[in-house]
């Protein structure tokens, strides 16, 4: 463990702090470009681009230097 699982750990508890957010996957940091990427799975009944917004918001406030990409996934599963 060090510094990427600890931003991994914090954005996973950002992101999973929405409501409508089912989980997060792909997660994917580039230290040195400090470019961070992820997948969310959002929940159907929830607005995917609301939720990524929310979480763009958070995620920069706490890492303001890294460039964000972050894949929305909606969950259609019943």
């Amino acid at each position: 463990e060090g510094v990427p699982a600890e931003i991994r750990k914090e954005v996973a508890h950002i992101v999973t702090s929405h409501e409508g957010v089912l989980q997060m996957h792909g997660f994917y940091l580039d230290s040195e470009a400090k470019d961070i990427r992820f997948d969310v799975v959002i929940s159907f009944d929830a607005d995917p681009n609301a939720v990524i917004e929310d979480i763009r918001r958070d995620v920069n406030a706490l890492y303001p230097d890294h460039s964000l990409t972050i894949t929305p996934d909606v969950d259609i599963s019943d």
